[in-house]
């Protein structure tokens, strides 16, 4: 499956930003300075999309889609997924991950950078 859109979709929220970090190589998607997003390789070489979730989301999902949804790849494995993007998965479930991550980064700002990213 192709995820072409996935970056366009990301950084379409309220105050996304992306950053390439070197080190990672990993291209990071961003909200007030905090991620929410980082699109990478697994240690195969395998792309994937790790995010941020709840953690009883999280396990659910990685019962669900076992081969295809894992334990957050160097991220906080109760908190984060990571999504292969070499798998036929629904566009829609990505769609609701990366959102939801989104979403959970976003909450934890400061109500004035809140406001500063709405009004922009």
């Amino acid at each position: 499956m192709h995820y072409d859109w996935l970056d366009e979709y990301a950084l379409a929220k309220p105050g996304a930003a992306e950053e390439f970090k070197v080190a990672w190589d990993a291209l990071l998607y961003r909200v007030g300075g905090r991620m929410y997003g980082m699109k990478g390789c697994y240690k195969d070489g395998r792309p994937l999309l790790s995010v941020k979730v709840d953690p009883l989301e999280g396990e659910r999902l990685r019962q669900v889609y076992p081969d295809k949804i894992i334990p957050g790849y160097y991220s906080d494995k109760r908190n984060w997924v990571s999504i292969f993007l070499d798998v036929e998965l629904p566009r829609e479930v990505v769609e609701k991950l990366v959102d939801d991550s989104y979403s959970l980064v976003f909450a934890k700002l400061t109500r004035k950078k809140q406001k500063e990213i709405l009004e922009a």
